[in-house]
């Protein structure tokens, strides 16, 4: 709020707005990619271990 009690709206051009969400999308998407390499690699980890322990 200002001083005299006015409310102050924020205003996002679409310019900014864009960038904004490609920058939200981008994050998810390398969120995902990053997980499912993690995964992998731990499943990928866990195989190995299980298949010494059988043999």
């Amino acid at each position: 709020m200002l001083e005299n009690g006015a409310t102050l709206i924020a205003y996002i051009d679409p310019g900014s707005g864009s960038l904004l969400l490609q920058f939200v999308i981008a994050a998810c998407v390398g969120s995902a990619i990053a997980l499912r390499q993690r995964f992998g690699a731990m499943a990928s980890w866990i195989r190995q271990k299980a298949t010494a322990w059988r043999s």
